[in-house]
């Protein structure tokens, strides 16, 4: 999903995302492709396609994040989401409202396709698939890839890109999805994600889970650091973005960073538990 030359994340989840980009933000009335018939005739997917990440990593024009900021545009508040007025796609009153639609739905649309692809790669009846290209690897192989993709989503992406980021910067923008104020669900259904990998245990139906490959005493410290991070996520107070610009000292700002090192931890955990078992993850 997120190969350099041939993966899909850089059309579904790219981020953070320069809002002007796409469309009129506060003080820039005429920004972005919306705006600007001119330059950008017809909006389809083939376009939103080759402006995505084009001429800066912020310039994203696809995925979860463009199709956030078009339904709340920008979030001003610290108590609730964006409030993005509906007559912005109402033809009679909203400028360029036609546009904005057919951007809106291009990007949808574009959506579920780019999320099918990756389905379709783990589809087990499909022989030419990465799943089960992924299932013929050397075990040594396979697992330092799982283990992997648990460790640093935990530690580098989740505690460090989408949380501490904003907790550095103390600023709205530096929230993950900072449009519908969702970055708590998105935490915590990060973790969530992971805790199904590590015990096998999907919507109640146990399964095999990573916690069978390790010692129990390892299995047990595993288990524990993801269920006190999940718990630190829940207890997170709402809207996220609260907690970013809240004062020094305060107890929402202590409380965000000890949620932060409790991620970490769970995303350490599961690294000794691979090296404990002779995995040793690399670091890039």
């Amino acid at each position: 999903m997120d190969d350099a030359a041939y993966g899909v994340e850089g059309l579904i989840n790219a981020w953070p995302l320069d809002e002007a980009y796409i469309d009129y933000v506060v003080g820039q009335d005429n920004a972005g492709i919306i705006n600007d018939p001119v330059a950008y005739p017809v909006i389809n997917e083939e376009l939103l396609i080759s402006l995505n990440e084009n001429g800066s990593e912020t310039n994203i024009a696809t995925g979860f994040h463009a199709i956030e900021f078009l339904l709340w545009g920008q979030d001003l508040s610290l108590t609730s989401a964006g409030q993005r007025p509906f007559t912005d796609y109402e033809i009679a009153t909203g400028k360029n409202a036609v546009r904005r639609a057919t951007y809106l739905q291009t990007a949808t649309s574009l959506l579920v396709k780019q999320i099918a692809t990756v389905q379709n790669a783990w589809n087990p009846a499909d022989i030419n698939s990465y799943g089960m290209k992924f299932s013929k690897q050397i075990s040594q192989e396979a697992l330092t890839k799982a283990f992997k993709g648990m460790s640093t989503l935990l530690t580098d992406e989740l505690a460090g890109e989408r949380m501490y980021t904003g907790y550095e910067s103390q600023t709205q923008e530096d929230e993950h999805s900072c449009f519908s104020d969702n970055t708590h669900t998105d935490i915590i259904e990060n973790i969530q994600g992971v805790i199904i990998v590590w015990t096998g245990d999907y919507n109640g139906q146990p399964s095999v889970g990573f916690d069978e490959l390790v010692a129990p005493a390892m299995a047990q410290r595993v288990t524990r650091e993801l269920k006190a991070a999940l718990e630190a996520a829940q207890a997170l107070p709402t809207p996220y973005d609260s907690l970013l610009v809240a004062p020094e000292g305060s107890d929402a700002r202590k409380q965000l960073l000890d949620a932060i090192l409790t991620v970490q931890d769970a995303g350490t955990a599961i690294k000794d538990a691979a090296e404990s078992i002779g995995i040793a993850l690399p670091t890039n």
